[in-house]
């Protein structure tokens, strides 16, 4: 007959069987081996049951001690052993990433292309005074685009009526300003031309939206100031410029246009990529997108950025990227770009 020794030591063995095994078998399979009509606990029962009566009392005690630590140990460590029960051999799931807007991705494009033809990169601010975003660029306080129309202008709570003079403050309508403080940043620090630099950044326009047409978008500024700058030098640089972005399927033409800013004025015209030329709803039939204004910087301009004009000359440029993106990414609607549809942006 079985003494009170062995009986313990079995207790001592069954139930550091059932905590090893907790973590490798799921709940339900634990609880069948253990605490089951056929299982560990029960063939134990059975043993108990065939004791003497000498040894009886002490032994079922530890039987009922062992019973309650593993109903214990059950209910307790339920969620561990379901948590660690793991099936192999079911799949994965696929974790759902966010993307990247292509509007962001196009601007590291550009500023790489930029470095690349020896531009350096900026930034400045969105808030503006109207002498940097208007006076400063040749745009006199009667100029047409200065109309409330066409700005957003910021208007204190102290001010009664509204006044547009120098030190009005606006949402930037273009990335142009931002040479005017770059060229007196870089002249206060004892720096003087050539000059390189690209400004690309949001502006705010005051319109209509339409497949075009955004009331906020991205826009980016070319400016080169040197000496002896000539209209060939932009037109060699815009065409390098945009061939670097759409490759040889793009082609410019160039015609004159007037910008306060600039004199002469160009536009900067690209093939639609949409319809190879043969005309579209995007291009209006014409075959051609306007891509960029540009012409040689007015000398009151370079004036107003603290230089000689009669030493120092240059060209500038500016393009909206939203359509630089339209037309790489053959999106036809510039207003998707800002509808947040998960669908839309999937595709980048």
């Amino acid at each position: 007959m079985m003494a009170l020794k062995e009986f313990l030591d079995q207790i001592k063995n069954l139930e550091k069987e059932a905590k090893r095994t907790l973590v490798k078998l799921d709940y339900e399979s634990w609880v069948n081996q253990h605490l089951g009509r056929k299982g560990t606990l029960a063939e134990l029962s059975k043993i108990l049951g065939q004791l003497g009566a000498e040894v009886k009392k002490d032994a079922g005690a530890a039987f009922q001690l062992l019973k309650k630590d593993l109903e214990e140990l059950a209910t307790t460590k339920k969620p561990l052993a379901k948590n660690l029960a793991v099936d192999l051999t079911t799949g994965g799931v696929r974790v759902a990433y966010g993307h990247r807007h292509p509007v962001l991705n196009y601007l590291d494009l550009l500023s790489e292309l930029g470095h690349k033809l020896g531009y350096d990169i900026i930034d400045g601010p969105e808030l503006e005074t109207s002498w940097f975003n208007f006076d400063a660029l040749n745009i006199p306080a009667h100029h047409p685009a200065r109309e409330m129309w066409d700005t957003y202008y910021i208007i204190s709570p102290e001010q009664k009526e509204f006044t547009d003079d120098k030190e009005s403050w606006l949402l930037r309508t273009h990335t142009s300003p931002v040479q005017i403080r770059e060229i007196k940043k870089r002249l206060a620090q004892g720096l003087e031309p050539p000059f390189r630099f690209l400004v690309p950044g949001r502006v705010f326009r005051r319109e209509a939206t339409d497949k075009s047409h955004e009331c906020t978008f991205y826009q980016c500024e070319g400016l080169v100031v040197a000496k002896n700058i000539s209209l060939a030098n932009l037109t060699t640089s815009l065409t390098d410029f945009f061939m670097g972005l759409f490759g040889s399927r793009m082609s410019l033409r160039f015609r004159p246009h007037y910008y306060p800013f600039v004199e002469p004025g160009l536009d900067v015209d690209g093939r639609c990529l949409f319809c190879a030329g043969q005309g579209c709803s995007v291009c209006k039939n014409s075959g051609w997108l306007e891509l960029a204004g540009a012409g040689l910087v007015h000398p009151k301009v370079i004036k107003n950025m603290g230089l000689d004009s009669n030493i120092y000359s240059g060209f500038a440029f500016g393009f909206g990227i939203d359509r630089q993106v339209m037309l790489d990414s053959g999106v036809n609607d510039i207003r998707l770009f800002y509808s947040a549809q998960p669908k839309f942006m999937e595709q980048f």
